[in-house]
């Protein structure tokens, strides 16, 4: 894995909250049978992922895809958000 994409976890990793990210798996049924099964969560709010989606404009499609892989729903959220803002970016003809 490249630097930016560690920096970017290591990032995510500092801003998590323990209760928030406890909180999350609760509300979002991650025990044994439920429709989260499995989800592991840092407690990241989306707001501050959004902000950093912004922060991290310059992310390849690569490289923003290689966070969809995450065990983590936010890192998973914040590769989607990237993606968005790199479509959004990019001219009729799929040129960025």
């Amino acid at each position: 894995m490249n630097g930016k994409l560690l920096s970017i976890q290591n990032e995510l990793r500092k801003l998590g909250n323990k209760k928030t990210a406890e909180h999350s798996q609760r509300f979002f049924r991650t025990g044994e049978g439920k429709y989260g099964e499995g989800d592991r969560f840092l407690g990241v709010r989306v707001l501050v992922l959004r902000k950093l989606a912004r922060k991290y404009q310059g992310v390849s499609i690569e490289e923003a895809s290689r966070l969809l892989k995450s065990q983590f729903r936010e890192e998973r959220l914040l590769s989607l958000l990237m993606l968005i803002n790199i479509f959004k970016k990019t001219n009729e003809w799929g040129k960025i």
